[in-house]
């Protein structure tokens, strides 16, 4: 049976105590065989998601906005400050944009999400949103932007996007903690995998605990 990672929301077990998965996969159970009380996973997102999601978002406006700026700033004809508070009410609508591409989902779903896999929607979304700046750049008093500068924008944005955002998940393990993991599972690759994620210096994935049918407790196959 091969061994699977499965991701814990909620508040995490207390200091220096681990879970005991398996009396919590062996709460009582109804006639139906349901089980009663607590479920082991939690059916809402915990505060780590919370932060992480809004740090992303946070870390997307700066470098939307910088880039902005910067291209104010190396092209001519152009007031940057004008060009700054005319890019701000775009914000809401850049961040939805990128929200409809996954780009705030994916870490609350898979424990191996790295912003490699954030590339294609990055440069998705700022292909559509960079036309819409365009053609909102063309009404707006602070001046037309040509097409050299939104490809501009669009280089420097992205750069900056990805580069931050392989920096806040880097802070994530010291600022959030790790993200809590069970191991869904048996056979002999299950024991290297847990020795060597409880072996690492600073870990960003903390195993706490393993189901499987030899898992004593846990009557599931």
């Amino acid at each position: 049976m091969p061994v699977r990672t499965s991701r814990l929301r909620g508040p995490g077990p207390p200091a220096g105590r681990r879970t005991d998965v398996a009396t919590e996969l062996s709460l009582p159970r109804d006639a139906d065989g349901a089980s009663e009380g607590t479920s082991l996973v939690a059916t809402r997102r915990g505060r780590r998601d919370w932060w992480l999601r809004r740090a992303l978002a946070g870390s997307d406006a700066v470098a939307l906005t910088l880039s902005v700026s910067l291209v104010a700033v190396i092209t001519t004809g152009h007031d940057p400050w004008a060009v700054l508070l005319w890019s701000l009410p775009l914000l809401p609508f850049w961040i939805a944009l990128l929200y409809a591409y996954g780009l705030y989902r994916e870490d609350t779903r898979r424990v191996n999400h790295s912003t490699l896999d954030d590339v294609s929607g990055v440069f998705h979304a700022l292909l559509i949103g960079g036309c819409g700046s365009w053609l909102y750049f063309q009404v707006v008093p602070s001046g037309k932007l040509v097409f050299f500068e939104i490809l501009l924008f669009g280089g420097l944005a992205a750069t900056l996007m990805l580069g931050q955002r392989a920096f806040v998940r880097h802070l994530a393990p010291r600022l959030l903690g790790p993200e809590r993991v069970l191991f869904v599972g048996s056979g002999p690759a299950s024991a290297p995998i847990l020795a060597r994620l409880r072996a690492q210096r600073r870990p960003r994935l903390e195993p706490v605990g393993e189901a499987g049918p030899h898992v004593e407790g846990c009557d599931r196959p």
